[in-house]
């Protein structure tokens, strides 16, 4: 009897005690009236996907005594969206972990995928697998992450034997600098940045400076420092870089919308040491929808872009498109499933060869994020099987745009790796590829005054398979310069036409064999008869 009393003495303690905790955890727990009001506007915004504003208020309710998983994971989501933070958002994305808040799961295996620890990444991947899809932000397989983890793990326990270099500070700065394109022999780069000085000075809704287009040139192998392109092409509003022509003299570029809603594809020209104002491409390649990248072939008479327009296989798709003989654009055409996946496929990039494509992908087998991939021509309209260029040129974050140069020993490539000068910097990448058969045919054209005096002239070149008499393609050199680049391809013989007003043309003939591998041919051309006006007359 004695002790039941005992035993009932102790129960009751117990229970008296655990009223007592859960009553303390309840009253710290408590929202108040102004913490309730914050939670609702910070809600508020972050249901319109305004996350710089929605950050503000989050961070003071988590700082303060009213934190929920929930609150966690939405200060770690808005950091992501704004400053992509994914270090101190991870923390935070911890937090909401360990408060069972399932949507962290998917955005700690990320992190822990991006840090190389692949065992953790694959436990978070199948925690949030188990989730109802219904219930899930994140539709796409998990299985596609699990892959992507052991391809990961594959890739770094066998690098590919490449040298990649920061293009150092004199090029990068504190800032976002990404979507390298340069012209075939290198002597210019063009890139996009998010750094001070900026057109107008304005800072987006995320608190950054608007994208600016800046090009750097190259002499005796060292990058000058970056200066803006110019009025014609940089605006208040976004303005970035997407390709060049291989001549290095047509800049293709992406444009916001003044509302910021969307934005297009435009080109200029560059005439002398003056970017042309810009030209929008045509409805076709444009659309309602999204063109992000776009890049040309070295005859400038198809254009590669990406779009996520309806039709497609999902996500973005890399499109081809084809000059007509009237120097309009044709109907693209998708790449197919041999390049294009469900999930995203952007950033195209075709080499001078005008045969083998490098672009990124999502949806291939990567090591996480995009990789960089690159694809052959077989026939006119089909592609061979995707490759991955291997770790480390790619990494388990986003690598992406992508472009080598004509004889393919460098590329160059954004990134955010360790070890860079701010967010996102330039690299080049030393590879010991062979290119294959290609030959550039490089030089001046200018006009002789007297004995000892010529004049730099902008040309119209007309190039001409001799044995189809078709036009292989129309080239320009520079007003200022003179300088004019070509690509000849192997075993054909061409028929170079050099055109200047009031001069009689100069012809010259090209044919180089095959085999014989990647080689630059130096030829300038002087123009030193003038049209008289008997022949103007007779024309």
């Amino acid at each position: 009897m004695k002790t039941f009393r005992l035993q009932h003495i102790f129960c009751v303690i117990i229970t008296i005690l655990g009223v007592v905790v859960a009553q303390t955890n309840l009253a710290q727990n408590k929202i108040s009236s102004e913490d309730r009001k914050l939670r609702k506007e910070a809600d508020y915004y972050f249901g319109y996907k305004d996350y710089k504003a929605a950050l503000v208020i989050y961070k003071k309710l988590v700082e303060g005594e009213y934190c929920s998983p929930e609150i966690s994971y939405r200060t770690g989501k808005c950091i992501l969206e704004t400053v992509k933070d994914k270090k101190t958002a991870s923390v935070y994305f911890e937090m909401a972990g360990e408060g069972e808040y399932k949507e962290s799961y998917f955005h700690l295996a990320q992190w822990y995928h991006s840090q190389e620890e692949f065992n953790r990444a694959r436990e978070y991947y199948k925690k949030y697998d188990k989730i109802k899809w219904k219930k899930r932000d994140h539709k796409v397989p998990m299985s596609h992450y699990l892959q992507a983890c052991a391809t990961a793990k594959n890739m770094t326990d066998n690098p590919v034997e490449v040298t990649i270099i920061n293009m150092g500070e004199s090029v990068n700065s504190e800032y976002s600098e990404y979507v390298p394109v340069i012209s075939m022999d290198e002597s210019s780069m063009i890139f996009t940045s998010r750094r001070p000085g900026s057109t107008g000075g304005n800072l987006d809704p995320y608190g950054l400076f608007y994208e600016d287009i800046y090009i750097s040139k190259q002499e005796n192998k060292r990058w000058s420092r970056p200066e803006p392109i110019g009025s014609n092409i940089n605006t208040a509003s976004h303005d970035a870089s997407v390709g060049v022509s291989a001549d290095g003299f047509t800049l293709i570029t992406y444009k916001t919308n003044e509302e910021g809603t969307g934005g297009d594809l435009y080109w200029s020209s560059l005439d002398g040491e003056t970017w042309e104002a810009l030209s929008k491409f045509p409805v076709g390649i444009n659309s309602a929808y999204f063109e992000p990248s776009a890049s040309f072939s070295p005859d400038m008479k198809e254009l590669y872009f990406s779009s996520n327009r309806p039709g497609g296989l999902g996500g973005l798709d890399i499109y081809h498109v084809k000059r007509l003989p009237n120097g309009d654009w044709g109907l693209p055409m998708n790449l197919g499933p041999m390049v294009n996946t469900i999930l995203d496929d952007d950033a195209p990039f075709i080499h001078p060869d005008n045969t083998t494509l490098y672009f990124s992908s999502k949806g291939h087998e990567t090591m996480g994020g995009y990789d960089i991939f690159r694809t052959s021509k077989r026939g006119n309209e089909s592609w061979g099987e995707a490759q991955n260029l291997g770790y480390p040129i790619n990494t388990t974050d986003d690598d992406a745009y992508f472009v080598l140069s004509a004889d393919g020993t460098r590329g160059y490539l954004s990134s955010a790796r360790t070890g860079g000068y701010g967010e996102e910097d330039l690299y080049v990448v030393h590879l010991t590829d062979d290119v294959g058969d290609l030959t550039i045919v490089k030089g001046t054209v200018s006009i002789v005054v007297n004995d000892t005096t010529t004049v730099p002239q902008g040309a119209v070149i007309s190039v001409i398979d001799v044995a189809t008499s078709r036009l292989q393609g129309i080239y320009r050199s520079n007003s200022s310069t003179g300088k004019y680049l070509i690509v000849i391809p192997p075993g054909r013989k061409y028929q170079m036409e050099v055109a200047v007003q009031g001069y009689v043309s100069v012809v010259r003939d090209w044919f180089f064999d095959d085999g014989t591998g990647f080689k630059i041919v130096n030829k300038s051309i002087e123009l030193t008869s003038k049209i008289n006006e008997t022949q103007d007359d007779t024309k």
